[in-house]
């Protein structure tokens, strides 16, 4: 190939890294113009693109990342959700859960895709669950005992009788 083709291909990387400016094209264009060199040196076709293609992908593998992170510098990882907040807390279900999915209400807006834990039957809509665990943006739940409901204490027979007997 020519080497002008060469320089050709490193312009156009240069003129669409300055649109992009995600300094990726960037490395490309590295290449190119080493491919371009190669070019001037007479070096076979075949030779010029395997030193453009291996270069390239070094170059934007290897390279890329250690500049993105001078250029930048630390960025504290920041987990997409806290996850360990919805362990233990109660939540209402909106689609009936079962192994194999779900959804669940936390709160008054927070949806969550919910699934049961392995031995736990399908959970019906409307019962309140407990999150055991979160896998991800999936919560797993278990039903919450329901209370049960207790009589009101009957009063004293004697005290009833004789009310009815004085009326």
């Amino acid at each position: 190939m020519s080497w002008w083709l060469w320089v050709l291909v490193g312009v156009l990387a240069l003129a669409g890294e300055s649109i992009s400016m995600a300094l990726f094209l960037l490395y490309v264009a590295i290449a190119a113009f080493v491919a371009a060199l190669l070019a001037l040196l007479h070096l076979g076709a075949a030779a010029q693109v395997g030193v453009f293609v291996v270069l390239s992908l070094l170059l934007i593998g290897l390279v890329r990342p250690r500049m993105l992170h001078a250029l930048v510098g630390r960025v504290p990882h920041r987990a997409l959700t806290n996850q360990g907040r919805l362990v233990d807390r109660l939540a209402t279900v909106t689609q009936t859960v079962t192994p194999d999915g779900g959804m669940v209400r936390v709160g008054h807006a927070e949806f969550w895709t919910a699934r049961v834990t392995p031995p736990t039957p399908p959970i019906e809509v409307g019962s309140s669950v407990r999150i055991v665990y979160v896998d991800g943006l999936t919560a797993y739940v278990e039903p919450v005992a329901s209370i049960p409901e207790v009589a009101p204490a009957p009063g004293p027979p004697a005290a009833t009788q004789m009310a009815r007997e004085e009326s």
